[in-house]
């Protein structure tokens, strides 16, 4: 098993001047590698050719970030990724080999090549060899030009960029496959943090948890980590039964996190935080009056989720005044930068619940209200809303988003060998270039939002989301407009060391 883990290594040493850890060309990945089932050192099998537990398992994800393959889906049509397999006979070079070619619009709109894998060669005993330069510059004409009606002005486009962002770092690895998201991102995240920080609650907030099994964003980090340090506490809410049922018994085994069951409303969860965890703040009738000093900090906790397919933003708003989390995970609406588009709390909502679903279909969006309603939070919406609370973007998967506390990130040496960061102190990485890498599509032609956004946000872009969600006729409020960044682009640092 060494031994071809070493070879894997090989080809991904090969293909990069620096080392990456987690490619394409390896079997392996962080979780099979370095997860927290397994003891100190890691998973042997994965070490090789200069690759170590130390540079692979114990770096910063900014330095040695999972592997993505969105760029073949990526929203912009000039980031956009297509994949082919070219035999070098077609090409003037040898038979048995085939390569696979990545190929990708130019300034031109003329495809052009973005790389080419490790070749393939059926001939024992010889050096696999590649296409050569000069061959490979036609390996992509085949595939002609990107048509006109995916084009949009590019230097327009940036203008608006560098306008409305909030983060500036850029990071092609902050847009990931949702699966990613789910399943590892915030995993490794906390095992960073778990290793690293001096100031671990072990607490968890978790608003629409669903079982608190595998579609849960946190559930990998309070099985994966139950064992390591006090036991869990926390809050979580659900609104079906018989998920209810199921994360009752999970999170029973791993220490005294209570379960609210049933539909919240931004109201309820702030009461039920306050209540459960005790909080010394101004929104839970306690703490200081303004005139009196300053006001006790919210209740710090580890990592925080909220899914509740209705009025995300609402509830989250409410659940701020109460704590801070060190990272969060989002469900967005990927309506591109910089709409700010949210759906507001009202009773409408609670007169169309629905109570005749499964576990399974909550878990798939059941829960959502039919006829009348857009739920949800768009993804600048809830940049936006964090950004005074010191959370910023982290990952972005299209279906979910991912913040992190500036002060967490800085403790925990999230910038150390981060290029965009300079190695200083951590910056959230930008989000449009996070949304035209991802795979987002809102139901919308990406080209055509990213036309728009060129040729004006207030005139072009934002009149065509409002026509959008009006399809919907909302019986509820929702608010609507563009996300205009502070003058300090720095994200703001809410904890000091106590």
């Amino acid at each position: 098993a060494a031994a071809s883990a070493a070879g894997l290594f090989r080809l991904a040493i090969a293909a990069d001047a620096a080392p990456r850890c987690w490619t394409s060309s390896s079997q392996f990945t962080w979780l099979r590698c370095c997860g927290p089932a397994l003891p100190e050192g890691g998973d042997p099998a994965c070490w090789g050719d200069g690759f170590t537990y130390e540079l692979c398992c114990l770096s910063s994800p900014e330095a040695q970030p999972m592997h993505t393959d969105v760029e073949v889906c990526s929203n912009d049509p000039f980031r956009r990724l297509e994949v082919k397999n070219v035999a070098h006979g077609s090409l003037g070079g040898r038979e048995d080999c085939v390569s696979t070619i990545g190929c990708r619009p130019g300034f031109s709109g003329r495809y052009e090549v973005a790389f080419e894998g490790i070749p393939a060669c059926d001939k024992p005993g010889m050096v696999a060899a590649t296409v050569g330069d000069e061959a490979l510059a036609t390996a992509c004409d085949s595939l002609g030009e990107l048509p006109e009606n995916q084009r949009y002005d590019t230097a327009a486009y940036d203008e608006a960029r560098l306008r409305y962002r909030f983060g500036t770092a850029v990071r092609p690895h902050c847009a990931v496959p949702n699966w990613r998201l789910l399943e590892e991102e915030p995993l490794r995240l906390y095992s960073l943090m778990h290793r690293r920080s001096k100031r671990m609650s072990r607490t968890l907030v978790n608003i629409g948890c669903g079982d608190a099994s595998w579609d849960d964003p946190l559930g990998m980090v309070h099985t994966g980590f139950a064992q390591q340090g006090a036991p869990w506490r926390g809050v979580y809410f659900e609104a079906t039964a018989e998920n209810c049922r199921r994360a009752s018994e999970r999170l029973a085994a791993n220490g005294d996190i209570h379960l609210e069951c049933g539909y919240s409303t931004p109201d309820s969860v702030r009461s039920t935080l306050c209540a459960r965890l005790n909080a010394d703040v101004p929104a839970c009738g306690r703490g200081s009056p303004a005139d009196q000093g300053e006001p006790q900090r919210p209740v710090d906790v580890d990592a925080m989720s909220i899914d509740i397919d209705s009025y995300d933003c609402s509830v989250l708003r409410e659940a701020l005044m109460v704590v801070s989390p060190k990272f969060l995970i989002v469900e967005i609406t990927p309506f591109p930068p910089p709409i700010t588009a949210m759906a507001e709390f009202h009773p409408n909502f609670q007169l169309a619940e629905r109570y005749n679903i499964s576990g399974d279909e909550a878990i798939n969006g059941g829960t959502g209200r039919r006829g009348g309603f857009w739920p949800g939070c768009s993804f600048s919406a809830v940049i936006a809303l964090l950004w005074p609370h010191g959370l910023g973007l982290y990952r972005f998967s299209g279906r979910d988003a991912m913040f992190v506390r500036g002060d967490a990130a800085d403790e925990v040496g999230l910038a150390e060998g981060d290029a965009a960061s300079g190695g200083g102190r951590w910056r959230p990485s930008d989000e449009f270039e996070c949304w035209r890498q991802g795979c987002a599509t809102a139901g919308l032609d990406t080209a055509q939002v990213m036309d728009l956004t060129a040729k004006g946000v207030h005139t072009h872009l934002l009149p065509f989301i409002w026509e959008q969600i009006g399809t919907k006729a909302p019986k509820h409020p929702l608010t609507l407009g563009v996300a205009v960044p502070p003058p300090s682009r720095d994200l703001p640092r809410v904890r000091r060391e106590e």
